[in-house]
């Protein structure tokens, strides 16, 4: 939908909508992969999603009365999400490489007995 005024209706400019929806975004990412950890590991992360939508409703609802953005606190967080995500990535890339080397062998193994 298209909502020429929206701008005007959230008091941003246009920079600074910006910046309020990448840093969104950018949350969002995170959540995706904290959920998908959480699918994985039941234990871990068990709040974090809703504490996630009643923190955007929050800042949403607050989003024209700002200031200034308060993301610079949230860059540790960021960074200890970031590597976390790096994390996961080197362990799937690792287990990609133990199950692709077992299925190579099984496949190898079964190549063999035919011949």
């Amino acid at each position: 939908m298209i909502d020429l005024k929206h701008l005007k209706d959230v008091k941003l400019n246009y920079i600074k909508h910006l910046r309020f929806t990448w840093f969104e975004s950018i949350r969002g990412i995170l959540v995706m992969i904290g959920l998908i950890i959480h699918g994985i590991f039941p234990f871990i992360l068990g709040n974090m999603f809703s504490s996630y939508i009643e923190g955007a409703s929050k800042r949403v609802k607050e989003i024209g009365t700002w200031k200034k953005f308060a993301y610079i606190a949230n860059i540790p967080v960021i960074a200890i999400w970031c590597v976390l995500f790096m994390m996961v990535i080197k362990y799937v890339n690792v287990m990609n490489v133990i199950v692709g080397r077992l299925i190579g062998a099984h496949l190898q193994n079964i190549w063999n007995r035919k011949g």
